[in-house]
């Protein structure tokens, strides 16, 4: 069983301050049952 859990976007923020270009990638399965990481969590 796959368990997934959404960070804080302050913490997500803080990971990726020191780089000028980040890809965002969501999966359509497993993560979007979770709502951690599907194509809604993603989008901006």
């Amino acid at each position: 069983m796959i368990v997934a859990e959404q960070k804080p976007l302050a913490e997500i923020r803080q990971m990726i301050t020191p780089y000028q270009r980040v890809l965002i990638l969501g999966c359509g399965t497993c993560m979007t049952v979770c709502n951690a990481g599907g194509e809604r969590e993603v989008s901006f």
